[in-house]
């Protein structure tokens, strides 16, 4: 009997941290030290990140969160901060890079986040990108 040939996978492509990036609205970038999440406006944001982890398994890092409460309108609003974990995973392939999408904002210190009601957010941060058919 002729052993028959194992058929092999294709290895997986190793990706270096400098070549993982994540979405600034439709700009792309590596470590941000920011990420608009309302592009229209900017009336939310995370800023001051500081990365404990960036890799294509995800990223980790500390920021503040920042929020307008558009009282009395979005241009005359209060601004609000807190202190904030930042999650990006779910790395996707487009156009031969490599990007984190996925971001989940928890607040640092269990309570709710300004002007939102609940502890924590989760926002696709290649959406906006996408919609304006950046590569």
């Amino acid at each position: 009997m002729i052993p028959s040939k194992i058929s092999q996978s294709p290895k997986a492509p190793v990706i270096k941290p400098s070549q993982v990036y994540t979405w600034d609205c439709e700009y792309p970038d590596v470590k941000p030290e920011s990420i608009m999440l309302t592009c229209g406006d900017g009336g939310m944001y995370v800023d001051k990140i500081n990365w404990s982890r960036w890799d294509s398994k995800g990223a980790q890092g500390i920021g503040t969160y920042n929020v307008n409460d558009c009282d009395p309108d979005c241009a005359d609003g209060t601004m609000h901060a807190a202190k904030v974990k930042v999650h990006l995973s779910r790395l996707t392939e487009k156009d031969q890079k490599f990007y984190l999408r996925a971001m989940v904002i928890r607040s640092f210190d269990g309570k709710n986040l300004p002007e939102s009601g609940q502890r924590f957010i989760e926002w696709d941060v290649m959406e906006f990108a996408e919609m304006m058919g950046q590569k």
